[in-house]
């Protein structure tokens, strides 16, 4: 149930709002109904809204939260429309589809790094798909070179570096001793399986096992955790870390010592 104070005082924040007290009832029940946790109900209130193109409440948001899409622009190079292009097609994604983008947002976490990640997700699109309509010599020989990942995945590593490095960790911190340390014999010290069976006293078959099994929750739990902070889809996720372990794997695997 929603306590009705706690709704006034969430409403309260945001000046000039005009969209009735129902409608931004229903909408929080509607959520609250699917939450899992705490809810941050002004941010809520907010999105709320700005669903119903509520002018006062779109200044609000784009006042307070708007930097995060010039942010987000910043950290891809060559991008195929300007900063002004994203923004509007930002405003178009969150406002007047139907349903509205922003009509999305549950409430469970900030409403800042929910527009962080859905920028991501449109850049992420743009930088993949209608790059590739612009064959440009840079791009071809980027094509060319990356032998061991696509375009596609080249970009997507590129812009989303961070993520992914947070995504490798998190998913490295629930290894055990065992699928660490073979991780790092096989990948980082480059020993074979002969020589991982020796060291922990098994067969090679079950040293081969015991390696693919480790690797394979690796790369499983970055992906899952990519597709979590980035609200990407299995595909865009597998393409970033594909991309990322081609070029940052054994750096990276260094740190299972």
């Amino acid at each position: 149930m929603i306590d009705e104070e706690e709704l006034r005082r969430a409403r309260s924040q945001w000046t000039g709002v005009s969209v009735s007290e129902s409608i931004i009832r229903r909408h929080v029940e509607e959520k609250l109904r699917d939450a899992a946790g705490p809810i941050r109900l002004p941010e809520l209130v907010l999105a709320c809204a700005c669903a119903a193109r509520d002018a006062a409440a779109i200044g609000h948001f784009e006042g307070l939260y708007f930097g995060e899409v010039d942010a987000a622009v910043r950290r891809f190079d060559a991008l195929p429309v300007t900063r002004e292009d994203v923004q509007q097609r930002m405003r178009e994604r969150l406002y007047l589809h139907d349903p509205p983008g922003i009509a999305g947002y549950s409430g469970a976490g900030s409403l800042r790094a929910w527009l962080r990640a859905a920028t991501l997700h449109l850049l992420i699109n743009i930088a993949t798909r209608e790059t590739r309509e612009r064959p440009t010599e840079e791009l071809f020989f980027d094509a060319v070179v990356d032998a061991a990942a696509d375009l596609e995945a080249a970009y997507l590593k590129e812009a989303c570096r961070e993520e992914f490095e947070e995504a490798f960790t998190r998913a490295l911190a629930r290894l055990d001793g065992r699928e660490r340390l073979v991780l790092r014999y096989a990948f980082a010290d480059g020993q074979g399986v002969d020589d991982i069976g020796g060291i922990f006293g098994v067969h090679r078959a079950t040293a081969a096992r015991w390696v693919a099994k480790a690797r394979d929750k690796l790369v499983l739990g970055t992906r899952r955790e990519l597709m979590a902070t980035l609200c990407i889809g299995e595909g865009d996720a597998a393409s970033i870390v594909r991309a990322a372990l081609s070029r940052m794997g054994v750096t990276l695997l260094r740190r299972l010592g």
